[in-house]
């Protein structure tokens, strides 16, 4: 592999840190040896001055509040997930105790019900807050508005 400036370019703020390791200060040494034009605009304050980030003022009011909307969505979303649990160990429970099917299922057949509208309520709300808490299309469409 061929060492480019690029890459000193890219090394040379470890190297000057004094984080780099032995191997990569012996490289770069090396190659700024050959190179005196790029040792000298390396070695120069300014040769690789932080960039500026334009962020607009209210980025960070956004973030603090997704935050909080996570943190409030995940704890009604695990009561969700915990009567989805509870109804489906009770069917389940159901189910066991009525293996004779001498009596009326009704009650096995609407506590599985019951319980599928849980889980699938429970997949279709964590998609939600998923997409929501990763800046999709939902919430883009809803910041328009």
């Amino acid at each position: 592999m061929k060492i480019t400036r690029d890459v000193v370019s890219d090394l040379w703020p470890l190297y000057s840190s004094g984080e780099a390791s032995p191997d990569t200060r012996a490289l770069v040494d090396e190659f700024l040896r050959d190179d005196p034009d790029l040792a000298r605009r390396l070695a120069t304050p300014d040769a690789l001055a932080p960039t500026e980030l334009a962020l607009p003022p209210e980025a960070e009011v956004r973030a603090l509040v997704r935050m909080r909307d996570l943190l409030n969505g995940r704890r009604w979303l695990r009561g969700l997930r915990l009567t989805a649990l509870a109804l489906t160990g009770l069917t389940v429970a159901r189910a066991i105790e009525h293996t004779t099917w001498n009596e009326t299922t009704r009650t096995l057949v609407a506590g599985a019900v019951v319980a599928s509208i849980a889980w699938i309520l429970y997949a279709a709300l964590l998609h939600r807050e998923r997409v929501r808490a990763l800046g999709g299309r939902d919430q883009r469409l809803s910041a328009r508005r």
